[in-house]
This record gives structure tokens, C-alpha cells and sequence, in this order.
């Protein structure tokens, strides 16, 4: 048995006990990347879904640590392709509760895409969307998709922290957002967080093909609920991230 194999066995018995109810898409840094080749022949890499068995992300351009997945800034980006909307329905589609968790650190002060969840069309890109941008004009978190959407202000994004949206079923400026389990503010100026696809580390333009605002910093993990979390849940899974990826949390 290689050790890549026995590597995947050991973690798989070892996977963290965060909250599974109502769990859609759980990426993590600890989870090894598969290599495959496409029909054409070229290598691509696969990140695996702990949440759902065959849910996957195609990354590329990122290297792998113990416990963080690196984006370059440059070539880095990874996008879950269109078979697998299947399983994120529920999210994606219409206006529904959903929490997202995202572990990450941030290397510079550019526009920089985290996280987009939706699918949408030219037409309504924002249908079923919810995700986090970072934008330093806005000193924040873009959260969401309108344009009229406020960002979350928050002082530090360089270092390693856990942060957490909570949406309603109202609309994607009914939030809240949490570092480090501390609730964050909103402000007051306004942007766009366009995309069509479901992304991480990299926005995709509308044509489908064209990468933007890639980001340069590492992501540990990934967490989608298709309802919203209590305040019980996400301190549990607050305190996992902060002894697995040694968070300062005060």
C-alpha cells in the first residue's frame, strides 16, 4: 500500500468531530490532493470533499502543508466543477438559511476572492450566491454578492483566523459574521462580488474561463451547512480550528 494511501487511511479515522448535521461541503487542508488526468491527458488535481463521497474541487497552482493550502497570488485558484452542483442544491439554489466557516490567513492588502458559493447566469449571477472577498478600499470582508452589500470590518486579516456567516432566509445582506467567534461590523460602502461559479482562492469572470482577484495567503478549511448554525455549534467547531490550526483566539 503506498504512503500516500496510508497517509489518506490515517486521516480518514482521524477526521476532526465538527458539526456533520446539515453539512454540504467540508474542504480541508489535511486532506490530500489526488492526481488524475483528464481526456486530453493532462494532469490535473483533485481536492476532495470530506463531507459528501465523490464531491471534489479541481485546484491548481497551490501547494500543500501540513495543515494549510498555499495560493500564490498568481496562478493559483480551484473551482468545483458544474457535475457536482448536485449535492450543494440546497445552498445554491433561491434564498435559503446557510452557514459558511472558512479558515484563512491573507498575505497582502489586494482585492482577493476567498470563497464564492453559486452558480447563477449572466443575467443574476447573485441567485443562491454567498461567499467572502476581501476588499482593503472597503477595509473588509465583501460578503455576498449585491452591490449594495455593506463589508465587514475587521482589523487583521494576515493573521490565521476562523471566521463564520450566518445568512437568513430574507436575503444575502441578512447576516452575521464572526472572527474567532467574536461578531464582526458592517460598514457602509458598497461593491460587487460578481461571479458565476462556485470558486475558492479566485474569482471567475463571466465568460467562464477568465481568473481574477486570485488570492495570495492559505486557506485550512472549508465548511458549508445548508442551515444555520447556534452560537453552541460554531464555538464547537471554533474551538477544533483554533487547536488544529493554532489560532489566537483570545
Amino acid at each position: 500500500m503506498s504512503k500516500l494511501r496510508n497517509k489518506a487511511l490515517m486521516l480518514s479515522k482521524s477526521k476532526p468531530d465538527y458539526v456533520k448535521d446539515g453539512l454540504v461541503l467540508w474542504l480541508d487542508a489535511q486532506e490530500p490532493f489526488i492526481v488524475m488526468y483528464d481526456n486530453a491527458g493532462e494532469k490535473i488535481r483533485i481536492w476532495r470533499d470530506r463531507a459528501i463521497s465523490g464531491q471534489k474541487s479541481n485546484v491548481g497552482g497551490v501547494s500543500q502543508t501540513k495543515d494549510s493550502v498555499f495560493f500564490d497570488g498568481v496562478n493559483s485558484r480551484s473551482k468545483i466543477l458544474d457535475e457536482e452542483y448536485i449535492n450543494l442544491t440546497g445552498v445554491l439554489s433561491g434564498l435559503n438559511d446557510r452557514t459558511l466557516e472558512v479558515v484563512c490567513k491573507l498575505n497582502n492588502s489586494d482585492d482577493v476572492q476567498v470563497l464564492f458559493l453559486g452558480k447563477g447566469t449572466a443575467a443574476s449571477a447573485e441567485n443562491g450566491a454567498a461567499g467572502l472577498w476581501y476588499r482593503p478600499s472597503s477595509a473588509g470582508f465583501k460578503v455576498g454578492t449585491w452591490d449594495s452589500a455593506s463589508p465587514v470590518l475587521v482589523s487583521d486579516v494576515t493573521e490565521r483566523a476562523s471566521y463564520s456567516i450566518v445568512y437568513s432566509n430574507e436575503d444575502l445582506n441578512s447576516f452575521d459574521f464572526y472572527r474567532n467567534g467574536t461578531e464582526c461590523v458592517k460598514g457602509e460602502t458598497a461593491g460587487s462580488m460578481y461571479n458565476t461559479m462556485t470558486t475558492i482562492g479566485a474569482r471567475l469572470n463571466k465568460d467562464g474561463s477568465t481568473w481574477e482577484y486570485r488570492l495570495s495567503g492559505e486557506i485550512c478549511s472549508i465548511r458549508v451547512y445548508n442551515r444555520k448554525l447556534t452560537e453552541q455549534e460554531r464555538l464547537h467547531n471554533l474551538a477544533i480550528d483554533t487547536r488544529r490550526f493554532n489560532l489566537n483566539v483570545g
